[in-house]
């Protein structure tokens, strides 16, 4: 007997569904959405912008054999516009000492 899904925030699971049928999902799960992740969603909703979200799996094997995806989500990565200067070690010929 495998044991119970224990959410953590923020993270989840995918299973694959054995005897699913016509239009009938093939992976069903769980997601569970922490304290920081609901007021992002929030904050999202609020101002009118479509929630986006990262997600990123990991194939997993359960201790009754049966195979599923553990799933993660965090807020998309937002690339910062000011970039600091690569730092460069070389001493600047330009200085004499």
């Amino acid at each position: 007997m495998s044991k119970p899904f224990t959410p953590y925030p923020n993270a989840g699971k995918l299973m694959a569904r054995k005897n699913a049928k016509g239009k009938e999902p093939q992976y069903a799960g769980e997601l569970c959405i922490g304290e920081d992740m609901a007021d992002y969603i929030a904050q999202e909703y609020k101002a009118g912008r479509d929630i986006m979200v990262d997600l990123a799996g990991w194939k997993k094997t359960s201790q009754a054999g049966n195979v599923y995806v553990s799933l993660a989500v965090k807020q998309p990565y937002v690339k910062t516009a000011g970039k600091a200067a690569p730092k460069n070690d070389a001493p600047d010929p330009d200085i004499p000492f």
